[in-house]
């Protein structure tokens, strides 16, 4: 997945991914959960993970961690 975060803002979007990345990466059936950020263009961030398989992914996906703060995504 890539995302794009407002202009400015990739630094703290990419902290939020990887707090979610830390929870999902201690889930069963979790072989890669990495969060990237573009050297070119700060704002856009990549997510890439791996799961045995889909019933692992949506198992951990089930209950989404809360964002810092109840804050929307920068």
């Amino acid at each position: 997945m890539t995302t794009t975060a407002h202009p400015g803002k990739g630094a703290e979007l990419a902290t939020v991914m990887l707090s979610i990345a830390q929870r999902l990466r201690r889930s069963p059936g979790c072989e890669i959960y990495l969060i990237s950020q573009d050297a070119s263009d700060s704002d856009t961030v990549r997510v890439t993970e791996v799961w045995r398989g889909e019933a692992s992914a949506q198992a951990a996906l089930a209950t989404p961690p809360p964002q810092p703060g109840g804050a929307a995504l920068p």
